[in-house]
């Protein structure tokens, strides 16, 4: 019995373009072509300053954005988002005790949105981007991951403007 693959978002992508195209491509340079775009586009993005990436044609635009963290108040205790990652390496390193949590207490966060404003995609709300880390945690490309490490300069939070909505 011949074992098969699922088909990749990828692929897909690579056969609609060799479908659709008379340039013959080899399907490693052409993910090493997208890979090489996406990284530019994040570079570009995580230098702040209010840039947008434009898709063009009407599908709207990326950037980064401060958005207000939601914190609330309920039977006089601040109720706020937890910082997973904290509270995960203080239980490691044996400094939290069991069943303690550790909640995210500044008043924003810094992540990609995608604006779909003047957006002409049919049912586009039901779209989203979601940012990546690539290959896990430990991985250096993906553009979750190289925001966090320019997070770690407490001034670089000042490139980016609010938006008041998620």
């Amino acid at each position: 019995m011949k074992k098969t693959t699922p088909k990749t978002k990828t692929s897909e992508i690579y056969n609609f373009y060799i479908n659709n195209t008379n340039k013959p491509v080899n399907k490693t340079l052409f993910n090493n072509i997208n890979w090489e775009l996406n990284q530019y586009v994040i570079n570009y993005l995580l230098l702040g300053e209010n840039r947008k990436f434009d898709f063009g044609s009407r599908l709207g635009y990326l950037s980064i954005f401060k958005f207000h963290r939601k914190l609330k108040i309920r039977d006089n205790k601040l109720v706020a988002a937890p910082d997973w990652g904290t509270t995960k390496k203080l239980k490691a390193e044996g400094k939290l005790s069991p069943g303690k949590i550790v909640y995210f207490t500044d008043n924003y966060f810094i992540g990609f949105k995608w604006i779909k404003e003047h957006c002409n995609i049919k049912g586009n709300h039901a779209y989203m981007f979601k940012a990546s880390r690539t290959n896990g945690v430990e991985s250096t490309s993906g553009a979750k991951t190289q925001l966090a490490q320019k997070l770690k300069d407490p001034l670089y939070h000042f490139k980016f403007s609010y938006i008041e909505e998620i």
